[in-house]
């Protein structure tokens, strides 16, 4: 429904800065209370929903990538405090030197 409604705010920007409008048959969907109307297909609103699903999806793999790169981080910090802390171990029974 969203995607419906910017549809008419595109179609309306896209006839002001162009001049340009879609055919009929592209500008709003089939409506069963008007099948004479010749609307049969809303491109904008398809179009935006595929943008939208693009942005989402790179967002979530961008994100992904982002995620490994964090646990790399950390694991790379846990192992470096192991071994810097195992230096520190004596050998005599006391746990750590001071």
């Amino acid at each position: 429904m969203v995607a419906i409604g910017w549809s008419g705010y595109v179609q309306a920007l896209m006839t002001q800065l162009t001049g340009l409008q879609l055919p009929i048959w592209l500008q709003r969907a089939w409506d069963s209370t008007q099948p004479d109307s010749g609307k049969r297909f809303n491109l904008a609103a398809s179009l935006i929903t595929l943008v939208m699903t693009w942005i989402l999806t790179m967002k979530t793999v961008w994100g992904a990538w982002v995620n490994t790169r964090i646990v790399v981080i950390k694991i790379v910090g846990i192992v470096l405090v192991i071994i810097v802390g195992a230096f520190h171990i004596n050998p005599d029974g006391s746990y750590l030197s001071p």
